[in-house]
């Protein structure tokens, strides 16, 4: 089974926080949000992810690439422009197995 995280949004409404840092990689008990994600996904089973970015891609790719994605199979759905959800989710489509 594969799962997709939509993690691409700006996440204005936490401003200042994530003029620096993606939404993805605020801390919450000192790990990153994407890491409680990834955690728990892999709790049920699930170990193939695509995560859909686009704000601050980079910081999250490197994030995960120095993590070595937690044991999991990751794919990145980059968006060049936002998408929306709907969007981003029929773009990730194509990658999920």
């Amino acid at each position: 089974m594969d799962a997709i995280i939509l993690a691409g949004g700006k996440g204005t409404r936490l401003k200042p926080l994530t003029d620096h840092v993606p939404k993805p990689l605020i801390p919450i008990n000192s790990k990153p949000l994407i890491e409680w994600q990834i955690r728990y996904l892999k709790k049920f089973g699930i170990k193939n992810i695509v995560i859909c970015t686009g704000y601050k891609s980079k910081q999250i790719e490197g994030y995960l690439e120095r993590k070595a994605n937690f044991g999991s199979k990751i794919k990145f759905s980059i968006e060049k422009k936002p998408l929306g959800t709907g969007g981003a989710i029929k773009k990730a489509a194509k990658m999920i197995q």
